[in-house]
């Protein structure tokens, strides 16, 4: 087996029966999204890709949230910079390698979910989740668009009210609305969540043939299905260029900014006022 590549944002662990681990390990900014996590997330998965011993790609993550979504700046929910096409950013070329890989990709839910870690939840085969995670797209509080090929992975999987609360009003929707959905593959309890869901594709991946789940998977997700899928993830963030250069788009993020500011000073505040 050829060494695990060396990440920094993103922690790789193997497991037992052909599992790999990618762990989400940027608890201080909520596992946010930026152009490096998402190289190093495609690192990880190619690596998986190549190597015959790797069956199964589990993503987790460390701390309290999943992710927090796209980070605010370059190389999150602003590209790599006024020179790059969004559509040849480190975000469309993560979803481009989920529409793609070949394997068993499953994506463990410990917590919160936002953004592009909710849309892109749809190109994994299996999603696990504990009780309290909520999704939010909050797309039209940012004055942006959707993104992950939610535009048709979305629709026949929630319906079209929990479509359009999650991808045009922007709700945080609960568990509670959610368990009936075909999204989840168990919601499972809190202790010991993600060894719970390793050990749970380890024993998948230990019973079964494994040759045959490939191409199963290669006859779901068709040459043609691909192509498909690829088309609609560029003109998702062709739309989310557009909207990155409106005025809506730079009035909303400042008031993101000053909300976010004067959240800060008042529990600054306050812990000042406990030590009274």
């Amino acid at each position: 087996m050829a060494p695990l590549p060396e990440l920094t944002e993103v922690v790789p662990v193997v497991h037992p029966h052909g599992v790999l681990e990618l762990r989400l390990n940027t608890p201080k900014n909520l596992n946010a999204f930026g152009g490096e996590k998402y190289l190093e997330l495609i690192e990880g998965f190619n690596w998986a890709r190549d190597n015959d011993d790797i069956k199964a790609v589990v993503v987790t993550s460390t701390g309290r949230f999943f992710s927090a979504g796209a980070a605010i700046g370059a190389g999150g929910m602003g590209g790599d910079g006024p020179k790059t096409p969004r559509t040849e950013s480190p975000a469309t070329k993560y979803i481009a390698m989920l529409i793609d890989f070949p394997k068993l990709a499953v994506c463990a839910l410990q917590g919160p979910a936002y953004g592009i870690a909710v849309t892109t939840l749809p190109l994994f085969d299996l999603v696990y989740a504990v009780e309290n995670v909520t999704l939010t797209t909050p797309f039209s509080r940012l004055g942006i668009s959707l993104e992950g090929c939610s535009s048709v992975t979305f629709p026949p999987l929630f319906g079209n009210s929990l479509t359009t609360r999650l991808l045009y009003l922007a709700e945080t929707v609960p568990m509670d609305d959610l368990r009936h959905t075909g999204l989840f593959a168990g919601i499972l309890d809190p202790n010991a969540f993600q060894e719970t869901v390793i050990k749970k594709v380890q024993d998948y991946l230990e019973d079964l043939a494994f040759g045959s789940i490939v191409v199963s998977k290669a006859q779901i997700r068709t040459p043609e299905q691909r192509k498909y899928l690829h088309k609609v993830n560029i003109d998702e963030m062709a739309a989310v260029d557009e909207r990155h250069r409106s005025q809506e788009h730079k009035d909303a993020i400042k008031r993101f900014q000053e909300k976010a500011k004067a959240k800060a000073a008042a529990k600054k505040a306050g812990q000042a006022q406990a030590k009274l």
